[in-house]
């Protein structure tokens, strides 16, 4: 299918604009310079109730924000981790995301700002998401949510991150997750894939901006083979959560995403994966101006909330 022909207007805006490359900035000024996603000033979702909080993770305060829709108590809970390479993206780089989701899911979303490199170089990142899962656990009746459904999730950067927390709970042998929303994850830094090549000039996420993001991230050449930065790597993969696995056609992460939920599938867990014709990577955080961008989250919110109404009842 062809490149969505809003999308095409949006990238020919950005263009327009003139903002410097990101390989030709450093961390602190690409935070202030570019931006996640497309901020088009629309209004965002209201949700019921939204608060600002914080939890301790290895000596460091780590800043969260909860979204938690109408309803009864204690609720569903999806534990969100924003994309931006592990360098950038916040709580408000995020916001209309997890609003949109916490509506459409009826579900308690906790976004985390979780420590960024290469201030906080890899696995800092790992272990504050890791912790945001003991973190809730135990504030489970202060925060008014159920522990035993409680999902990880997020896009790009924060999807490896979500998929990579799963595996480091069933490694340790904790409480796994009951859903992975896994929205282009970046799974595997080992090795290049078709779509690396095909879709790495013009198409938002470009193959410097991808070089640049991992030359910030990883300190060392052989963390790339961590299973704790390439989930694609870690030789066991059964016995893991349902997962619903999102990829863009243009995206460089496409083919590395589809892999990945082929090689869960493969292994005998539950994987729905939708590849979302004629987008980009981060077209979710486009939501308010393409529709397939509203739709993958809508889409994705009620599959959590099959999910966690299946849990329920025992299933």
């Amino acid at each position: 299918m062809a490149l969505d022909p809003t999308v095409k207007a949006i990238l020919a805006e950005m263009e327009k604009q003139g903002l410097p490359g990101l390989e030709t900035l450093s961390p602190e000024e690409a935070r202030v310079n570019r931006r996640i996603g497309t901020d088009d000033g629309q209004v965002v979702e209201e949700v019921n109730r939204v608060e600002n909080l914080s939890f301790e993770s290895e000596g460091y305060t780590i800043p969260v924000r909860i979204y938690q829709p109408e309803g009864t108590t204690p609720q569903p809970i999806l534990l969100y981790f924003h994309g931006g390479g592990w360098v950038l993206g916040d709580l408000d780089s995020h916001d209309p995301v997890c609003r949109r989701i916490a509506n459409a899911s009826q579900s308690t979303v906790i976004s985390v700002e979780y420590r960024l490199a290469p201030e906080y170089p890899f696995p800092a990142a790992v272990y504050d998401c890791y912790n945001a899962v003991h973190w809730v656990r135990e504030q489970a009746e202060v925060l008014g949510i159920d522990k035993e459904r409680v999902a990880v999730g997020g896009d790009s950067a924060g999807g490896n991150l979500a998929a990579v927390v799963t595996h480091l709970l069933k490694e340790r042998n904790e409480p796994l997750p009951v859903y992975q929303l896994l929205i282009y994850p970046s799974v595997d830094f080992t090795k290049k894939y078709p779509s690396d090549e095909k879709n790495k000039e013009g198409l938002f996420l470009t193959g410097e901006a991808m070089s640049y993001f991992r030359k910030h991230y990883l300190s060392q050449k052989e963390d790339k083979f961590n299973p704790l930065a390439s989930p694609m790597v870690r030789e066991d993969v059964m016995g893991l959560p349902p997962a619903h696995i999102i990829t863009a056609e243009y995206d460089p992460l496409r083919d590395q995403g589809e892999a990945y939920a082929t090689r869960l599938k493969q292994a005998g867990n539950e994987v729905t994966y939708i590849d979302y014709k004629g987008m980009v990577h981060g077209f979710i955080s486009m939501a308010n101006l393409v529709p397939q961008g509203a739709e993958a989250l809508t889409e994705a919110g009620r599959a959590l909330q099959a999910r966690f109404i299946e849990v329920k009842a025992g299933k």
